[in-house]
């Protein structure tokens, strides 16, 4: 029984662990840095994650051929297992990471427009260039 356990326990990060790092991995290894949440996913999901919780529910239920009841029990074990990690990298994973990407755009976005405004120059002259410090700016007085 503490084999089925501590098998499940590996097996509920398994799945969901692979697809954060594949995710993670085509965002670093693409030039461009604007690659939407989708066409990272796309690369990261579907057919390779059920190819692998079908495989390793074919391994599994090999043990269901020798009538022992710790069999029963760990292939019941690993068959919830999976399936639910697979549900948890399919659906949820694919969401939060969605929900993340938007959050982190909106507020990297807001810092980009602060930091251009910051450093706005008119032939050489640097205005805005201390936002705390507003009288230490500059400006040229025209003559």
């Amino acid at each position: 029984m503490m084999a089925a356990v501590i098998m499940s326990i590996g097996f509920s990060v398994d799945i969901p662990a692979h697809i954060a790092f594949h995710y993670y991995r085509t965002g670093v290894t693409t030039s461009n840095e604007n690659t939407t949440v989708k066409a990272r996913l796309k690369h990261t999901l579907a057919a390779v994650v059920i190819q692998a919780g079908v495989s390793t529910c074919l391994c599994v239920s090999s043990l269901l051929m020798v009538p022992i009841y710790m069999g029963e029990v760990f292939v019941k074990t690993m068959f919830l297992c999976i399936i639910l990690g697979l549900i948890h990298g399919l659906f949820i994973m694919p969401a939060i990471f969605n929900l993340y990407q938007k959050f982190r755009n909106n507020c990297f976005r807001r810092r980009r427009r602060e930091k251009e405004m910051k450093n706005v120059t008119l032939k050489g002259v640097t205005f805005f260039e201390d936002l705390e410090n507003p009288k230490r700016t500059n400006v040229v007085a025209p003559a």
